[in-house]
């Protein structure tokens, strides 16, 4: 797969998925926020973005999985 193909996959699933997970995986991942500036931009406290950012991985995963038949490893 080449990056075009994963990039538009990735748009695509954050989507699909609830906007407070894809806010808190944009925030994490996209945007290179460490735990503690996510918590200070969400109003969250740390171990709170922590539980919804394993919860929001996991969807993300499942539905990347179910929607595209893909596996995603490393995670």
């Amino acid at each position: 797969m080449d990056e075009k193909e994963r990039r538009e996959i990735v748009a695509e699933v954050m989507k699909k998925i609830p906007a407070g997970d894809a806010l808190l995986l944009t925030l994490y991942y996209l945007e290179d926020n460490p735990v503690k500036e996510i918590a200070k931009i969400t109003g969250l406290n740390e171990p709170n973005v922590k539980v919804k950012l394993f919860r929001a991985r996991k969807l993300f995963k499942e539905m990347v999985v179910s929607n595209y038949g893909i596996q995603i490893t490393g995670s």
